[in-house]
C-alpha cells in the first residue's frame, strides 16, 4: 500500500518543480466550480451535456488543489499532466496546467480554458 503514496508524492514534486512553465489563466469562480469542469472532461465523468471527454484523471486532492491527468491522445499514456487550482484573495482563481511534456501540457491547456472560457468568462 505504500508504493502508491511513494509515486503520487513523487510525481506531485515533480510537477509543482515544473509549475515555474505552467500554462495560467484566471477565472471568477469558485474552486469548487472550476474543480468540478475539470472533471466533467474526464472520459469516465458522466456528463448530460456532451462535453468531449479529452483525458483521465489519474489522481485528484481537493485539500491540495491539484488534479493529475494522463491518456492524452498523441501522448504516452502514462504522461502526465498537472492542473493545479490556486485561490487569491481578490476571488479570482487562478489555473495551472503544468506537464514535462509540452505537447501534453499544450493540449490539456486549449481543451481545459476552453472548457473554463465557456463556464466563467
Amino acid at each position: 500500500m505504500e508504493t502508491p503514496k511513494i509515486v503520487w508524492g513523487y510525481s506531485l514534486k515533480e510537477l509543482q518543480r515544473a509549475r515555474v512553465n505552467a500554462d495560467k489563466k484566471s477565472y471568477i469562480c469558485t474552486f469548487q466550480e472550476a474543480y468540478s469542469a475539470i472533471l466533467t472532461l474526464d472520459r469516465s465523468y458522466p456528463s448530460k451535456p456532451l462535453t468531449e471527454k479529452f483525458y483521465d484523471v489519474f489522481m485528484k486532492d481537493p485539500i491540495r488543489g491539484v488534479v493529475v491527468v494522463m491518456g492524452v491522445s498523441g501522448n504516452v499514456d502514462t504522461t502526465e499532466v498537472g492542473i493545479f487550482l490556486t485561490e487569491n484573495k481578490d476571488n479570482t482563481l487562478v489555473v495551472e496546467v503544468v506537464s514535462s511534456s509540452r505537447l501534453a501540457q499544450s493540449k490539456v491547456s486549449q481543451a481545459l480554458f476552453e472548457e473554463l472560457d465557456k463556464r466563467f468568462l
